[in-house]
């Protein structure tokens, strides 16, 4: 059952960038319930062995602690407390679910979508924090499986080959998909949303932060591996010709050629922060091999590697790419004129109003327009453009404590058991940690780890290296005996009771967000200047698929949302038979009052809560969703 679990976990993380980095919610969704397959698995081994590793049931407690936090967030909490803790989100969750109520009333909708919360929570949007929770509860399992059914150094390069091989793949298929000048993914797909996309992501910097991780796991194998190149003892001429046939030495050529492709790949993405990250975290790897090799052996190899890097990418073309690192001389010249920086400065005003608790992990989104200046008023903002800056925004100083005291015990468990490692091991851990500094370094100027995907690589790295360490410490592997091995099975059974839970809740948000992405093929049908009989049949069956949605209550507002915005330009075509268009009238303003009570603080569900009424002549409710509107905007917003 463990080998189950392990491979369960290794598919959704080869899988999920494949996805579009398992950005769309019904990506990570299915993810999601992959690695809850293989929890499922793990713990019915967990039940029947009896058995949990020392490591693992520390690394759960901790980890218990940061959900039970993001619990805490998304309950209602009373009217004082929730005030006490957060005051602009108490007061504006209150004004809007009283202002809902009101619209209820008015509307005769009290029966279609449900009552508001009697008392507001930390969370800004209970329905983003509790989306949230389910990829943090994925993170966990991911790590914990492996960390327990990781045996050996062989089981992790084996996993780590995988991850490798499909990183290979991705940066050669991303490099020919750029060539081929489509602005298609996949030569086919047109992202909803739009973006600068390189390989199967709509953004060229998660891209390159993924790939980053996969340079940082292949080169744990060729660390490795290779061994006998990074020692200061040189072989005879004989011995180092029969060693080319060996299947050892052939490994290391093709991983040393991945690493070439996939470092190529990163520069062509033309992404800045991946290739200042990917540089920086090179230059840690070489002084941290330095202290175990020759000066002269290790400047060898890093010279070859760099000259290498270099000759792929101007065969590849090196015009554009140094022409996007020459304009990181326009931002050093004036750095705080640029959009990250500004945005990170408007975040942390965000964090300094709600210091302790924030706002609600998942709710950046539905908080930041609140703090959001003229200067910046130039789109939505999903992410904060620095992980760290968003960590504090939505979680506060206790968040980052939580999150702090889980990385405290994963550094102290790694740097314990990596001085009592072999050296292949420690060299396997150090290239591991070169992809893992190189995304802690791309976090400061991006919002890559937002993105399921890299998250996902980022857990599955951690654990290799724990795992690959921890195995030299077998005094202090287990925490099971006679009288132990009963707690153990009774934890497993009731891990595999929240599990079933957890499943159903997140297979019926599966539903909703599949029938979402049917909804928006079918809006693109009715949009694309189609005969009006499928221009009909397209906007009654996407009307089928956004009653699906509202009457699942899919707790995604921003879909919801959507859902308004298509029907309401459905209502407006004349072709449509007018029984159609009531259906998709009052369809509209059914999914505005679901995005609006999903997150009262996000003043664009009331801006198209207020139209939605408008068109189905609820004129006094409508005034109350432009007054919400008005409070909520920031200044100097065009409602038009």
């Amino acid at each position: 059952m463990h080998s189950v679990a392990r491979w369960s976990v290794l598919l959704a993380v080869v899988l999920s960038p494949w996805l579009f980095g398992s950005t769309e919610p019904w990506a990570w969704l299915l993810m999601c319930l992959l690695i809850s397959f293989g929890a499922a698995a793990w713990l019915i081994g967990v039940f029947q062995d009896g058995t949990l590793h020392r490591v693992t049931a520390v690394a759960a407690v901790a980890g218990s602690v940061v959900l039970a936090y993001v619990v805490l967030q998304s309950l209602p909490l009373p009217p004082a407390v929730a005030r006490g803790a957060n005051r602009i989100s108490a007061e504006t969750q209150a004004a809007g679910y009283h202002a809902l109520d009101e619209i209820r009333a008015s509307t005769g909708l009290e029966d279609a979508i449900p009552a508001a919360p009697p008392t507001p929570s930390l969370s800004v949007s209970r329905a983003g924090t509790v989306r949230a929770l389910y990829l943090l509860i994925a993170y966990l399992l991911t790590f914990l499986i492996l960390v327990d059914s990781i045996a050996d150094r062989e089981d992790a390069e084996v996993l780590a080959w995988t991850v490798a091989s499909v990183g290979f793949i991705m940066a050669l298929f991303a490099i020919v998909q750029d060539f081929s000048g489509t602005r298609l993914i996949y030569w086919f797909h047109r992202p909803r949303l739009g973006g600068t996309i390189f390989g199967p992501y709509t953004n060229r910097n998660h891209f390159a932060a993924w790939m980053n991780l996969c340079i940082g796991v292949a080169l744990a194998l060729l660390l490795s591996s290779s061994r006998y190149a990074l020692t200061p003892q040189a072989l005879p001429w004989r011995e180092r010709m029969a060693l080319l046939s060996s299947r050892r030495v052939n490994g290391v050529i093709l991983l040393s050629y991945a690493v070439v492709v996939m470092a190529s790949a990163v520069f062509v993405s033309l992404s800045r922060g991946g290739i200042a990250s990917l540089v920086a975290a090179a230059g840690l790897l070489s002084a941290a091999v330095g202290g175990r090799t020759a000066r002269v052996r290790k400047r060898i190899w890093m010279t070859l590697f760099t000259l290498w890097v270099l000759a792929m990418v101007a065969w590849l073309g090196w015009q554009p790419v140094f022409e996007r690192l020459g304009s990181l001389s326009i931002l050093a010249a004036d750095p705080l004129h640029d959009t990250r920086w500004r945005m990170t400065a408007a975040v942390l005003r965000m964090w300094a109003s709600a210091p302790f608790f924030g706002y609600g992990f998942g709710a950046f989104q539905h908080a930041f327009p609140l703090f959001q200046k003229p200067v910046l008023q130039f789109g939505r903002f999903v992410h904060g453009h620095n992980d760290y800056a968003q960590l504090l925004a939505e979680g506060g100083l206790f968040g980052l404590a939580a999150f702090g005291f889980v990385f405290a015990l994963f550094g102290m468990a790694l740097w314990r058991g990596y001085r009592k490692s072999s050296r292949e091991s420690q060299l396997f851990v150090i290239g591991l940690m070169v992809g893992i500094v190189s995304i802690v370094l791309h976090s400061a100027v991006d919002f890559s780890l937002r993105r399921p995907a890299n998250a996902l690589l980022l857990i599955f790295m951690a654990a290799l290296a724990l795992a690959v360490t921890r195995r030299n410490d077998k005094a202090q592997d287990y925490t099971y005996n006679s009288r132990t091995s009963p707690r153990v099975r009774a934890a497993a059974l009731l891990g595999l009771a929240g599990l079933a839970l957890l499943t159903l809740m997140q297979t019926r948000e599966l539903r909703g967000e599949l029938a979402f992405a049917r909804f928006i093929q079918w809006q693109q049908i009715a949009s694309g200047g189609a005969s009006t009989n499928i221009l009909i049949e397209a906007a009654g069956l996407g009307s089928e698929e956004a009653d699906c949605m509202i009457r699942g209550r899919l707790m995604n507002p921003d879909a919801q949302m959507d859902v308004v915005v298509g029907t309401l330009k459905n209502v407006g075509r004349l072709d449509i038979p007018p029984d159609l268009r009531i259906r998709l009238a009052a369809q509209a303003e059914q999914a505005a009052l679901l995005s609006a009570a999903a997150a009262p603080t996000d003043y664009e569900y009331w801006l198209w809560l207020s139209r939605a009424l408008r068109v189905n002549g609820h004129h006094e409710a409508e005034e109350l969703a432009i007054a919400q509107t008005a409070k909520l905007a920031p200044p100097g917003t065009r409602m038009e």
